[in-house]
């Protein structure tokens, strides 16, 4: 018989067609691979915000901890203070918008920091009372000294 002469050929799997001449587009990347380009990306942006925080969170308690008074201060402290204040109230605002972050995450940050300062100022405020107690408890106690000193002698 004329069929059993030729051998049978075996069928290879997969495409034959070229994608480079297609009109149809080649797949996009795995959803794992951009999974994972996008949280590498909002790892690096979360720490950028986390380092942004520190930074102003220190140099906004170095402005509570000034001892400067208002009446010495320059036009240059002042502006600096202005601009502190305002690069925290921007970063808190990023912070509200970044989608990655906890609704109203920004805001939650600024007043944690505040609450600290009130915190920090409350014991330079304690501290200070302290010493005028002390102060006022010696000089009290200087004047009823004098006082009998002046009453021995006249």
């Amino acid at each position: 018989m004329a069929f059993q002469d030729k051998p049978i050929a075996k069928q290879k799997k997969g495409l034959k067609i070229n994608n480079e001449s297609s009109e149809i587009l080649p797949p996009e990347p795995s959803n794992k691979e951009s999974f994972n380009k996008l949280a590498d990306e909002a790892i690096i942006k979360s720490n950028e915000q986390k380092e942004r925080s520190l930074m102003l969170g220190l140099q906004f308690k170095k402005l509570i901890e000034d001892k400067v008074l208002i009446q010495n201060k320059t036009s240059i402290n002042q502006d600096i203070e202005k601009e502190i204040v305002g690069k925290l109230a921007n970063l808190a605002l990023e912070i509200n918008s970044d989608e990655n972050q906890p609704e109203g995450m920004g805001s939650v940050a600024i007043c944690s920091l505040l609450m600290k300062m009130n915190l920090l100022q409350r014991d330079i405020i304690n501290n200070l009372s302290y010493k005028v107690e002390q102060l006022d408890k010696k000089l009290s106690d200087q004047n009823s000294h004098t006082k009998k000193l002046e009453g021995i002698s006249g």
